[in-house]
């Protein structure tokens, strides 16, 4: 195998591939040069490195949290006053991801309304139905006392449904 190229689709997941230099020859456009890198002797260093051993562990000054930089640790509800977030801020009940389910949802009486307008609308060409006029015969529901004024959605959100409404009859 000297020469080939070992390789897998992911990281330590899946069978190895071999790829001979023959198979990378073709997959190249331009001629494959072998690199000649300048390599430098070792040196040897002139001080010996020395690193003082303390007698209790310790945490780097830059690690540390509750270092205030004179040597003495600060106690603990001091970290929390400087930390810069307030507490709780990680809990999933507090956190405020996402605009889905803002706002108000159609019910169920106006879509199927809306869906009865829509198939009559493909049924017979001539009874096809706007988003306004969708609109109007909701508003008539309303007047009927059939339907809460709040319920009817806006024009724009009629629009919307119905183009995703027919993407999903079309499929």
């Amino acid at each position: 195998m000297t020469g080939y190229v070992c390789a897998r689709s992911l990281p330590h997941f899946g069978p190895w591939n071999n790829f001979s230099p023959a198979a990378i020859a073709k997959l190249c456009t331009k001629p494959i040069i072998r690199p000649h890198p300048k390599i430098s002797e070792q040196t040897e260093p002139e001080l010996t490195w020395t690193i003082p051993l303390l007698d209790t562990p310790s945490i780097p000054e830059f690690m540390d949290n509750n270092n205030n930089g004179d040597g003495k640790l600060e106690d603990v509800s001091s970290v929390d006053m400087n930390f810069q977030f307030p507490m709780g801020w990680a809990l999933k009940s507090n956190q405020k991801v996402g605009g889905k389910g803002k706002g108000k949802r159609m019910t169920k009486q106006v879509k199927e309304l809306l869906k009865s307008f829509f198939l009559n609308g493909n049924l017979n060409q001539k009874d096809k139905m706007s988003a306004k006029d969708m609109y109007n015969e909701l508003l008539t529901f309303v007047e009927s006392g059939e339907l809460k004024a709040e319920d009817v959605p806006k024009i724009t959100i009629i629009q919307n449904w119905i183009s995703a409404y027919a993407r999903t009859f079309k499929e």
